[in-house]
């Protein structure tokens, strides 16, 4: 898949997996310098391999011969690749977790040519936990991202009103402070909820993440209770990405999927063009005039 960045020019992005049966890893390694001899442009190859590179890359009791990691590092080094360096933690495959016969692999992984390794310096692959699969996912950063901050406008939330404690919040507040009138007592109210709300409806992807972290401390210890609370954690996230769903899918009022995998980013999208659909860009005069500057329409009569 080619990919193009403005001020970089286009590079080109492979989703590699290799065959997992070992009389076949030679046709994975051979695959992977088809295709980098096929590319004429930076290249990134990311995925599963199914391959090892040092037995530090496995810990379990699963043996590796070491033609296996010959193989498969003289298949890197003839593509003339380099890994690009993996952030937190590094097997990326386990199996069996906190059972005696316990596997953790690094079979998954991103490579980049020297023509993509200069055009982004900086990249890192981070190592997530995973929610279902024994696979984790890999997130390739090429740049760091820049952080704005923006003040969020008030927005009021039809599901406060099921809160038992709502009325009393609004009375207390709205009856609170010296100035008594109506725009004071509007904005102070407004930003009394705006602060209860997010105390009361913390944003699903900031719990999320808290479980993830704390998934990443729990994985690097395998006894019972480690294990144990490993997986209720997991659990409980699980939940937490259905609620996710069932969140924006309200917001896009999409009633006709009941059940199915995860759509939270479909009904993301959703919701922010049903957002830009429902605001008013420019308005007509009656005479055949259209005014889209907003300092341009205050002597209408509506």
């Amino acid at each position: 898949m080619e990919i193009v960045v403005k001020a970089r020019g286009g590079w080109c992005l492979t989703e590699f997996y290799g065959f997992p049966e070992r009389h076949r890893r030679r046709d994975s390694w051979n695959l992977l310098r088809t295709i980098t001899d096929a590319s004429t442009l930076p290249c990134c190859i990311i995925g599963d391999f199914n391959d090892l590179s040092h037995i530090e890359d496995n810990q379990g009791r699963v043996e590796h011969h070491e033609w296996l990691f010959n193989g498969f590092r003289t298949a890197v080094n003839d593509c003339a690749l380099q890994e690009i360096s993996m952030q937190g933690y590094q097997f990326t495959w386990s199996r069996s977790r906190g059972k005696p016969n316990a596997v953790e692999e690094r079979l998954d992984r991103d490579f980049g040519n020297s023509e993509w390794m200069a055009l982004f310096p900086d990249a890192q692959v981070n190592n997530p936990v995973a929610a279902i699969s024994d696979h984790s996912p890999l997130l390739l950063r090429t740049i760091q991202p820049e952080i704005f901050l923006q003040k969020r406008k008030f927005r009021f939330e039809n599901k406060w009103l099921r809160e038992l404690d709502f009325k009393e919040l609004v009375y207390n507040s709205w009856d609170a402070g010296s100035c008594q009138d109506l725009l004071p007592r509007l904005e102070r109210c407004s930003e009394l909820l705006s602060n209860w709300g997010k105390q009361c409806f913390a944003f699903f992807k900031r719990s999320i993440n808290q479980y993830k972290q704390k998934l990443e401390q729990l994985r690097h210890y395998s006894d019972p209770d480690s294990v144990e609370e490993y997986d209720t954690i997991r659990k409980n996230m699980i939940d937490l990405f259905v609620q996710e769903e069932d969140h924006w899918c309200q917001r896009t009022k999409s009633f006709w999927l009941s059940e199915g995998d995860l759509n939270t980013k479909f009904f993301h999208a959703n919701a922010n063009a049903r957002r830009r659909s429902n605001q008013i860009t420019r308005l007509h005069d009656g005479n055949g005039i259209w005014y889209e500057d907003k300092t341009d329409i205050s002597h209408i009569d509506m």
